[in-house]
């Protein structure tokens, strides 16, 4: 696979990313937006092979550099930072040339960006002098990224604000839907109703929850295991910010999910390729998205134990924590089967641990990701689809495909930002919904009960089926369902129960 830029403009002078990854053919997926200079009148943009290029007028006042190397500037410039890239450039042999570039201009906001992101990326060190007077900067523009609290390199003053470690480091662009404030306010939203909550149904209500968390969790997967399964894994999910997170924790959490009576059940870290798709009629792969090989899996997870320490300790967005972590665990895929259910574990550990949820509250976000697959689906493709750009394959014998170059990089490095959009979306969906609606209808539930016992005196399961009967049925008792549970009831009474269900406001709220 050479150096491919999709949709290249003919005659453009190439800038920025699109100049290195065609000057020193690196083998990556290009970058969602490219540049260029062209025959333009002003600046345009167009989609081309989705790839969003920017073309600028050779009228344009843009100095185009001489040496490939100096486009590194431009790029971290005028178009961020994508560690792809980068990764991809550094294992050129560049660094003489990169040395020569940051020594000319050492104290230059962009060089000292490059000369850190070299360094941190490759375990080199460059034959440079410090910047002696330069003021720090921050290596992710706050305005175009959503980086933690910094950690100060004072050999190329430069302000660490990178959300990951050199293993494990995903990041996430400053957008609309991430406005700043939008989780402070859903985490003081979420107290609130809390706070507000009489203690006895809350407590039923966490109960619900969780138990709808675990079923909403397989019920993505398709799959709708037995009561106990479900109640296991939910207990698993309250206990998930007393443990560690590592290689251990997560064998056990695999092993706690699976069921051992299942046939094919395979335990452990895979130690096959893999892929999520389908095959053509002659049962050659068609994968959507294809997985970590095996062999990078490990030094990938404890990429990501590390980076999820090193946010958790510079308080870094609970959210956007539980998005960083929970997909890039999915998009790594270590295990042959589980990882979906594992990645949203994680995403609940990582709310809790970080203090998004209330004191004692699992939010049910894996239910309200089932509400919205599509958007689920769409948010793993933003990730899976232009990232197969960057993976050789082919078939074997079993099916299953062999990656046959290095792929890493794709899954240390990657934009999160899709991902966490989605994520916040969902959880806002739980916090201002799911989580008022639950203690709504235990409410109102307790108010139907209050009124059933005025008119007919029946044990505590019936009183429950019956308001569960007629809030499925438009609040009417069904002929069928009266026939075998209220037989003994005459047609007076059921029209007084259903008149207590209905005063009791809960008809139309969902369980």
């Amino acid at each position: 696979m050479g150096a491919d830029l999709p949709g290249r403009p003919l005659g453009a002078q190439l800038l920025g990313y699109s100049a290195l990854i065609d000057a020193y053919q690196l083998e990556c997926p290009p970058p969602r937006q490219l540049t260029a200079i062209a025959a333009v009148g002003q600046k345009t943009t167009i989609m081309r092979e989705g790839v969003e290029w920017v073309l600028l007028p050779r009228s344009a006042r843009l100095r185009v550099p001489d040496a490939p190397i100096e486009h590194l500037g431009v790029a971290l410039k005028h178009e961020g930072v994508d560690l792809r890239v980068i990764d991809r450039l550094f294992r050129r042999d560049v660094r003489a040339e990169l040395g020569a570039y940051i020594d000319a201009n050492r104290a230059g906001l962009y060089t000292r960006r490059a000369w850190f992101l070299y360094e941190w990326m490759t375990g080199h060190r460059l034959l440079i002098e410090e910047p002696y007077g330069a003021q720090y900067v921050p290596l992710l523009d706050p305005n175009m990224y959503i980086g933690r609290r910094p950690t100060r390199s004072s050999r190329h003053k430069v302000d660490n604000n990178l959300t990951g470690e050199r293993g494990f480091c995903p990041l996430i662009r400053r957008t609309e839907r991430l406005a700043i404030g939008r989780v402070e306010q859903l985490v003081a939203e979420a107290k609130a109703i809390v706070a507000g909550a009489d203690p006895a149904v809350l407590r039923r209500a966490v109960g619900f929850m969780l138990l709808n968390e675990s079923k909403g969790s397989f019920g993505i997967e398709g799959e709708t295991p037995p009561r106990n399964r479900l109640e296991r894994w939910g207990r698993l999910i309250a206990e998930a910010g007393g443990i560690d997170l590592n290689l251990d924790t997560l064998n056990g959490l695999h092993r706690s999910l699976l069921d051992p009576k299942q046939r094919f059940v395979t335990y452990g870290l895979r130690t096959e390729h893999g892929f999520v798709g389908r095959h053509d009629d002659f049962t050659q792969p068609i994968p959507d998205h294809i997985s970590a090989r095996p062999d990078d899996v490990p030094s990938l997870l404890d990429g990501l134990f590390q980076a999820y320490a090193l946010l958790k300790s510079r308080r870094y967005d609970p959210v956007l924590t539980a998005a960083i972590i929970g997909f890039g665990f999915v998009f790594i895929h270590p295990f042959t089967d589980g990882n979906g259910r594992l990645h949203r574990f994680l995403i609940q550990k990582a709310l809790v641990d970080m203090k998004f949820n209330p004191d004692g509250v699992v939010l049910p976000v894996s239910a309200a990701i089932l509400q919205d697959l599509l958007g689920y689906r769409a948010a793993l493709e933003d990730y899976s689809v232009p990232t197969l750009q960057g993976i050789e394959w082919e078939p074997d014998q079993d099916g299953n495909v062999r990656v046959t170059n290095d792929t890493a990089y794709l899954y240390r490095y990657f934009d999160a930002t899709r991902q966490a959009e989605y994520l916040l979306d969902r959880i806002e969906q739980t916090v201002r919904f799911s989580l008022p609606a639950e203690l709504a209808y235990l409410h109102r539930f307790d108010e139907a009960k209050r009124l059933i016992a005025q008119v007919a005196d029946m044990p505590d399961r019936l009183v429950s089926l019956f308001i569960q009967f007629c809030n499925q049925n438009e609040g009417r008792l069904s002929r069928q369902k009266r026939d075998i549970f209220f037989a003994e009831l005459t047609d007076a009474e059921v029209s007084a129960l259903e008149a207590a269900v209905e005063a009791s406001g809960i008809g139309g709220l969902a369980h």
